[in-house]
């Protein structure tokens, strides 16, 4: 059986680079390709934007401004924390009550007036 043998390659200037045959586009076809992939980088580091990609990031809720220090100054800064250290430090600094305590107190009050206040310790509904 004779053996086939493969005809020599003929070197062109086309089969010079091995891809070149994949790839169909010019060169200054792909110099503006780069170009548009890099002005589109570009912008996107400028103006901090994905590019589309059809998956939801989250970026438009990333992007919001932050509102955590309008909202610390919206309230006011309790004085209690202070008024404790002063009273720990001073003995003779009158006792500190917040209004919370106060409002609480004062509805404790009204409903042992009332006789609706809660048990004494140890003689509630569970008791034996």
């Amino acid at each position: 059986t004779p053996k086939t043998t493969r005809p020599p390659r003929q070197t062109t200037s086309d089969s010079a680079t091995p891809s070149s045959h994949l790839i169909s586009f010019n060169r200054s076809q792909l110099t503006m390709a780069s170009r548009v992939a890099r002005i589109a980088a570009v912008t996107r580091e400028i103006f901090g934007t994905l590019p589309n990609r059809g998956v939801r990031t989250g970026m438009q809720f990333l992007k919001k401004p932050l509102t955590g220090a309008y909202e610390a100054r919206w309230y006011m800064e309790s004085i209690e924390p202070y008024a404790r250290r002063a009273q720990r430090a001073c003995t003779s600094f009158p006792i500190y009550t917040s209004e919370l305590q106060e409002r609480r107190s004062t509805k404790l009050r009204m409903l042992r007036q009332r006789g609706k206040g809660p048990p004494k310790k140890g003689t509630g509904k569970r008791s034996k």
